[in-house]
């Protein structure tokens, strides 16, 4: 499918954009960059408030509960996309997401295939995996900190040991 449309101010590309998902831009199948990095976003301290940091081991826990899952999609979906490649693809549930993150998963707008379309439960879930980058940067932190204790611990122990060892021998 080579299409683009404007349907009320939102942008499809592939197909028909889901106004229902409160998205402006809508890009079905694949998308690409030509260069490497993430989508930038407004981060200037001065447009926050409540700003905290986010605890080590709460982030720890937090990833923990997080499955991260191989899978395929199933073939109504790909015949329903077929944009799609029909390979391994990488994520997590939305549905187990949103017990972890639940306010990063919402609706589509695009019903399951051969579903009712007007029944909003038929409605495929989305997730943004963003808060997984950010727990991860705290939970890194708070391993490294462990690791340093660790090592400080290891090499103390390591001398009185060999203090041990030498007051032994004389």
């Amino acid at each position: 499918l080579n299409t683009m449309r404007i349907q009320a101010g939102n942008l499809g590309i592939g197909g028909e954009p889901v106004s229902a998902n409160g998205v402006r831009l809508q890009v079905l199948g694949e998308a690409s960059k030509s260069t490497a990095g993430d989508w930038l976003a407004n981060s200037d301290r001065r447009i926050k408030t409540n700003v905290v940091t986010v605890d080590g081991p709460q982030a720890l826990a937090k990833l923990r509960a997080v499955r991260p899952v191989a899978f395929s999609y199933t073939a109504d979906y790909l015949a329903a996309h077929p944009d799609i490649q029909p390979r391994t693809y990488l994520n997590v549930i939305a549905q187990e997401f949103a017990e972890v993150f639940p306010d990063w998963v919402r609706s589509s707008g695009e019903p399951l295939p051969g579903t009712d379309p007007k029944d909003s439960a038929n409605q495929i879930l989305q997730v943004d995996t963003y808060p997984l980058t950010i727990h991860a940067v705290a939970a890194i932190k708070e391993l490294d900190a462990a690791d340093t204790a660790l090592r400080a611990r290891q090499d103390r122990l390591e001398r009185e040991n060999t203090e041990l060892k030498r007051a032994l021998a004389e």
